[in-house]
């Protein structure tokens, strides 16, 4: 609409990220060279939804704090992390002022760790499989 100005985004249209097993197996199949700069693309691509900004000025090197990811942020991108690539991330990691490329390094380096169990969810105050 003319005049109206964006206050705020909605980032559920973009929070349908393929099921763990086809992210984790496409970059386990790729060569350890190539996976970093697959992972840094698809953290931008995050990082740029989650944010409003075109993926072109994000940076490898800049916390994502510049960006304005507050805490809440940060515990959607690690969730995102956590269902995209099958890596556990400690909240503590991602509210140390992290950089896409620091956020690169630890999903390369949890490859070699295995996927995190599915978290049970609440649900008519009973525990469904299969929650976040």
């Amino acid at each position: 609409l003319q005049g109206w100005t964006e206050l705020a985004r909605s980032v559920t249209a973009h929070d349908a990220p393929a099921p763990v097993q086809t992210e984790r197996a496409g970059l386990l199949a790729l060569p350890p060279s190539g996976r970093r700069a697959r992972v840094v693309a698809t953290l931008k691509q995050d990082v740029a939804a989650l944010c409003g900004l075109p993926i072109g000025s994000l940076g490898d090197a800049t916390p994502l704090t510049r960006y304005g990811i507050d805490s809440l942020g940060a515990l959607w991108l690690r969730h995102r992390v956590e269902k995209r690539f099958g890596v556990e991330l400690a909240t503590a990691e991602l509210l140390a002022r992290p950089t896409v490329a620091t956020l690169a390094d630890r999903v390369v380096e949890g490859l070699s760790e295995p996927p995190p169990e599915p978290v049970p969810r609440q649900r008519d105050g009973g525990l469904e499989e299969g929650a976040l």
